[in-house]
């Protein structure tokens, strides 16, 4: 931003009029999965997300809290940066809250502030040898802007109107992704009832009857991959490793492999349970994984679109960590056309695929260009662009002062 700032406003050290307080981390010991009488939630990142993995402490002066209004940012990891608010509770080492005087700076307008680029570009610069995070000190030598306090109003007024419009584009995206693989399960439970290629047997004078009925245990053999340490997995790919696959498909790499070829495989457990991968080339299957080999002749391809339809966490088992085991899967029915009705439909299914992708690419160019439009309005909001300067507002260095003055009461208080 240059320095040459709209009239009236003033541009400071972040903690001139900001300020910040960390969690704090209770030992996992104390933790309780339920609420109870006497107990706070403690809020972790996740929990801005969902509520699935909630814990809850012991209510204690000692804790750290915040309440609906307050903002958070996230400190370390992926995370970092991340502005949250919306939760009560005691708040863990993961976030910070940030302090200020609601009566002396518009608490929307600095959230709006700290989601902008001109708190997020710096921040990220930031870096630790161990990891990614920020203390106060970090942030004494960030700089930020702020205007009259009316004008934060009329800012905060203006993104408000703004913002329910880009929540409303935000919305109607979000339904893509689920028309996307519905739309995918419609093509291919056309393709595995015989629809999708009902002329083409007619024009090839092949019929229905030739379709048959096997168990996937009958034609497929199925069997868990070998267990891999920890430190026998490397995270970057080079010479003489090969990949690794898991529940949650790739893994990283390994120094030898157990497979070569063409296999479909199972994630046994994880979220990503009853999952289906093709993989092609050398490669180690963890026991998390289950490789599915063919014992009769059938296109490799054609199977792994079979499984993928199939949906099979249906079959999985047990409540705190669900599995799939080759047990489960074995009886299940599969339908089998001729080797050359089965290449057709690997064609279909693949062109009407490329189609579909096309689609989400689309979709994931609509995405990116909603941040793009957010953050530019933002940007145009603390330039001073977005709504007009008033001459008769109370210059941003009065609240300066008056922030000044607070602090200086708070210590003496001390």
């Amino acid at each position: 931003m240059s320095d040459d700032l709209p009239m009236g406003w003033v541009k400071q050290g972040f903690t001139e009029f900001l300020d910040i307080e960390g969690g704090m981390q209770p030992p996992k010991s104390e933790f309780s999965e339920t609420p109870k009488e006497g107990y706070i939630r403690l809020l972790q990142i996740r929990d801005f997300s969902s509520d699935a993995k909630a814990v809850y402490i012991k209510d204690s002066d000692k804790w750290r809290k915040c309440n609906e209004k307050d903002i958070l940012i996230a400190r370390y990891g992926a995370s970092l940066g991340k502005i949250l608010s919306g939760k009560s509770g005691a708040y863990n080492v993961a976030l910070a809250k940030v302090k200020f005087s609601s009566k002396i700076i518009e608490s929307r307008f600095v959230y709006y502030l700290l989601t902008s680029n001109y708190f997020q570009e710096p921040l990220a610069s930031i870096s630790r040898s161990a990891q990614n995070g920020f203390n106060k000190d970090d942030l004494e030598r960030m700089e930020l802007i702020l205007p009259p306090i009316n004008e934060q109003r009329r800012i905060v007024d203006k993104l408000e109107r703004i913002g329910d419009r880009h929540r409303t584009a935000r919305n109607e995206l979000s339904h893509i992704p689920k028309l996307i693989a519905r739309y995918k399960q419609a093509v291919l439970a056309a393709a595995f009832r015989g629809d999708l290629t009902a002329d083409w047997r007619n024009h090839s004078l092949i019929f229905m009857s030739k379709w048959q009925i096997f168990k996937l245990g009958d034609i497929c053999d199925m069997k868990a991959g070998d267990f891999v340490s920890a430190s026998d997995i490397f995270s970057q790919f080079s010479v003489g490793l090969y990949p690794c696959f898991g529940g949650n498909g790739l893994r990283g790499y390994t120094k030898t492999y157990t497979h070569e070829g063409k296999f479909p495989l199972i994630g046994r457990q994880g979220a990503l349970c009853g999952n289906v991968h093709l993989v092609k080339s050398k490669f180690h299957a963890t026991e998390h994984a289950i490789v599915v080999s063919p014992l009769i002749d059938i296109d490799v391809d054609f199977l792994y679109y079979q499984l993928t339809f199939l949906n099979l966490n249906e079959y999985a088992t047990g409540v705190a960590q669900p599995g799939l085991s080759v047990k489960n899967i074995k009886p299940i029915l599969i339908h089998i056309p001729p080797l050359e009705e089965q290449k057709e439909i690997i064609r279909r299914v693949e062109k009407m695929f490329e189609k579909i992708d096309m689609m989400e690419q689309e979709y994931q160019k609509a995405a990116k260009l909603c941040d793009r439009l957010e953050q530019a309005t933002l940007a145009k909001a603390f330039r001073g662009e977005l709504v007009p300067q008033d001459p008769d507002d109370e210059p941003a260095s009065v609240l300066l002062e008056q922030v000044k003055s607070q602090r200086s009461k708070g210590k003496k208080g001390k």
